[in-house]
């Protein structure tokens, strides 16, 4: 019952981190962290079945976007859910370095996917959002970490 409750948590965290989002709570300078991407490695972090990440993953998948089509974003971004998910058999979520690691190259991987040339068209706005990535991930990975530790 007890892991019940805590998938029910972290299925409320993956609708409030894709609340603040879309409301830009977390903008800066007009950069928006990827919350859900934040969240998700996090939730690699504690947990390691693949089929709880893919439920987790295809619930953020439908809180980022309503729409009946599926654009290439949402393509994108699944597919890097799955890259960042293989990873995990080299790189430890559970150390706050390989955590931290895969989230700033998750970002940019996101950025060659959906357009390489804004790599190079704005590369300080790239760099603000893997840097804010960076510094709220980090906070939610100590958090999880800490609050869940005997829990999961």
């Amino acid at each position: 019952m007890k892991i019940f409750f805590l998938d029910l948590f972290f299925l409320f965290l993956l609708i409030f981190s894709a609340f603040l989002m879309n409301i830009n709570f977390f903008g800066f300078l007009g950069v928006k962290p990827n919350l859900i991407l934040i969240f998700l490695i996090s939730f690699l972090s504690l947990k390691r079945s693949f089929f709880e990440f893919f439920l987790i993953s295809l619930f953020s998948l439908l809180a980022l976007s309503w729409l009946p089509s599926f654009p290439r974003e949402l393509f994108s971004f699944s597919v890097l859910l799955l890259l960042v998910y293989l990873s995990g058999y080299f790189i430890s979520f559970e150390s706050s370095l390989g955590f931290l690691f895969s989230l700033v190259v998750s970002t940019f991987i996101f950025y060659i996917f959906i357009n390489p040339s804004f790599l190079f068209s704005a590369p300080l706005i790239v760099a603000l959002e893997a840097i804010l990535n960076f510094i709220i991930g980090w906070f939610f990975f100590f958090f999880l970490k800490n609050f869940f530790q005997n829990n999961v």
